[in-house]
C-alpha cells in the first residue's frame, strides 16, 4: 500500500486532488457533560513549525462556580491515521505496522464517508430544475468503493501463508489479524449507518431540493445499502463477530462496548509519550527562595536605619520601639508573599502554567525524540459582555470568560513520513457539568391557545441556555501569521450539553 508523502496532495475516490490543511479545526459534543475540540496540524517537512491553539467560552457569572480549570480540562495528543493510497499491501508479520496499516484502511472510509455527506448536502440545497444525472452513480460509487476496500483489505488478512512463516508468534498475529477483520467490519458499519442518515435526513429532509424533485432512485440506493449491510453482518456471523441485535438492549450495550475497545486497540499504536508538569509547582522553591532573599534583605536594611540596641533606644519608648519592630517584621513577611506571587505570576505569563513535551514512543523510534514542545494556560476572567437585546446599552452583562492557550513547537520526523503520518491530533474534552446544579428545570410549562377548543392549553418548552464559544489556530512561520477560527454557541441545559450551533 503506498502511503502518502506529507504535505503532497491526496487523491480522492472521485480522482480530484485534496490539497492538505495546515491546520484542521473541529469542535463538537463528546457526552452530555463535555465539549470537545481538536486541532490537527501538519508536519513540517524540515524544521520546526510553530503554532498556537485557543479555547474560549463566556459564562454568566451567576452560574459560574469558582473552581480549578484544570480539573474540569481533559487533553491528549496522538498521530493522525496514516494516509495511504493506491493497492493494499499489509505487513502481517508486524503487530504494531498491521495496526497502521489497519488504520489507514480505516481512514479511507472515512473520507468516503465525508464524500457521501457532502454529496448529499450539495444535491439537498442546490437550486435546480432537475437533478443531475450522475448523482445517482456517484453515491452509488461511493457505498460500492467503500466496499471493495474492506473486501481488498480482508483478503491480505485472510491470504494464506507460507509455512516458512510460521514461528511461536504465530497464534498472536492470527489473532491481531482477526481484529482488524473485526475493527475494519465496525467502521463499515458505521460508514453504512452515516451513509442512511445522510440519505434519511439531508437528501429527502423536510429542506430538501431532492424530495421536492422524488426521483425514484433513492429507493435504489436505500436498498443497496440494505444489501450491503445484510452481507456485512452474515460475515460477522460466520467469523462469530458480535453483531447488534433491537430486541436485546444488553447484546447492543456489549456491541457498543466492542467498538469502543477495538479502537482503543488500534489507535493505540499513534499515542505519543506525554510529559507534564505544572510551572508553578516545579519552580515553588525556587521563587520561594528568591522571594526570602528579598524579604531578608529588606529585614537587613531595617535593621541598619533603625538599631535595636539598648543605647539606641534612649529616645525612643519601649512601646514605639515594639510598634517599629513589628511593622517591619510584617512588611518583611508581606514583601516574601508579594515577591513570591509576582515571581510566580511572571514566570506563567512568560513560560505558560504548565508545561507539555510530547515524546515518540519506543516502537515507532527507539531514540524517543522530542516531537512537540508546548506551554499551556488556562484562565478564568471576571469581564463586562454587550447586552444581548441592546448594544447601546453597553456592557452590562456580568459574564466569566475561560480562556486557554497552547503554545508549541513541532518538530519535522523522518520516521513519521516514512511510517506515512502527515499530522498531529490535538484532541481536548471540557467538562460543564458543575454548572447543570445552577440551571433552572429542564422544561417549563408554556400557555398556548388551543385552536380546536379555543381554550387555554399548556404546552412543555424546554429551558435552553447559550453560551458563546469559539476555538482558534495561528500558524507562525515566515514572520506572517495565519489564523484559523470557529465561531459558535453552545446549547445546554439542567439535562446536559445539547448540540453546537455555528455563531
Amino acid at each position: 500500500m503506498k502511503r502518502r508523502k506529507p504535505g503532497t496532495p491526496a487523491v480522492d475516490g472521485s480522482g480530484a486532488l485534496e490539497l492538505p490543511r495546515e491546520v484542521e479545526l473541529r469542535l463538537g459534543v463528546h457526552d452530555l457533560s463535555r465539549i470537545e475540540w481538536t486541532c490537527a496540524v501538519l508536519l513540517p517537512d524540515s524544521g520546526d513549525r510553530k503554532y498556537e491553539v485557543g479555547f474560549n467560552i463566556e459564562i454568566p457569572s451567576n452560574l459560574y462556580q469558582q473552581q480549578n480549570v484544570w480539573d474540569n480540562l481533559q487533553s491528549f495528543t496522538r498521530l493522525q491515521s496514516p494516509t495511504e493510497q493506491g493497492q493494499i499491501q499489509i505487513e502481517r508479520a508486524d503487530i504494531d505496522e498491521l495496526r497502521r496499516d489497519t488504520l489507514g484502511i480505516a481512514h479511507r472510509l472515512k473520507q468516503q464517508r465525508f464524500r457521501f455527506e457532502r454529496t448529499c448536502v450539495s444535491a439537498a440545497t442546490a437550486l435546480i430544475e432537475a437533478l443531475h444525472p450522475s448523482l445517482q452513480g456517484k453515491l452509488r460509487e461511493i457505498l460500492d468503493g467503500a466496499v471493495s476496500v474492506v473486501a481488498e483489505m480482508r483478503d491480505c488478512l485472510h491470504a494464506p501463508v507460507p509455512e516458512t512463516h510460521f514461528d511461536e508468534h504465530q497464534r498472536d498475529l492470527e489473532r491481531e489479524w482477526e481484529l482488524a477483520d473485526e475493527f475494519l467490519s465496525h467502521q463499515l458499519l458505521d460508514f453504512l449507518a452515516a451513509s442512511q442518515k445522510a440519505i434519511d435526513e439531508v437528501l429527502l429532509g423536510d429542506a430538501s431540493r431532492v424530495r421536492e424533485l422524488g426521483p425514484a432512485w433513492t429507493e435504489e440506493i436505500r436498498d443497496h445499502l440494505a444489501v450491503a449491510l445484510e452481507n456485512e453482518l452474515a460475515h460477522r456471523d460466520r467469523h462469530r463477530f458480535r453483531n447488534p441485535h433491537a430486541e436485546s438492549p444488553a447484546e447492543l450495550s456489549r456491541f457498543v462496548e466492542r467498538a469502543g475497545a477495538l479502537k482503543k486497540h488500534f489507535q493505540d499504536v499513534l499515542f505519543l509519550d506525554a510529559e507534564t508538569y505544572m510551572v508553578d509547582y516545579r519552580l515553588r522553591n525556587w521563587t520561594g527562595v528568591v522571594a526570602a532573599s528579598l524579604a531578608a534583605t529588606f529585614w537587613f536594611a531595617f535593621i541598619i536605619f533603625f538599631p535595636t540596641g539598648v543605647g539606641a533606644k534612649a529616645g525612643v519608648s519601649l512601646g514605639i520601639a515594639a510598634g517599629i519592630s513589628s511593622i517591619g517584621y510584617a512588611l518583611k513577611d508581606r514583601i516574601k508573599e508579594l515577591a513570591r506571587g509576582w515571581l510566580a505570576g511572571r514566570l506563567t505569563r512568560l513560560y505558560g502554567q504548565r508545561s507539555l513535551r510530547l515524546k515518540l514512543p519506543p516502537r515507532l523510534d527507539p531514540h524517543r525524540p522530542v516531537l512537540v514542545e508546548a506551554r499551556e494556560t488556562f484562565d478564568a476572567e471576571a469581564i463586562l459582555s454587550e447586552d444581548a437585546l441592546n448594544r447601546r446599552v453597553g456592557r452590562t452583562r456580568r459574564v466569566t470568560r475561560l480562556g486557554y492557550r497552547m503554545r508549541a513547537h513541532l518538530s519535522a520526523s523522518t520516521k513519521l513520513e516514512r511510517a506515512g503520518i502527515d499530522s498531529i491530533k490535538h484532541i481536548f474534552r471540557f467538562d460543564v457539568s458543575s454548572i447543570f446544579s445552577r440551571l433552572d428545570n429542564a422544561v417549563k410549562s408554556v400557555p398556548v391557545l388551543d385552536q380546536a377548543t379555543h381554550r387555554v392549553r399548556f404546552a412543555d418548552a424546554p429551558k435552553e441556555y447559550r453560551f458563546p464559544i469559539s476555538i482558534s489556530a495561528e500558524i507562525i512561520e515566515g514572520g506572517t501569521p495565519r489564523t484559523f477560527r470557529e465561531d459558535a454557541v453552545v446549547v445546554l441545559s439542567k439535562r446536559g450539553v445539547g448540540r453546537i450551533e455555528t455563531a
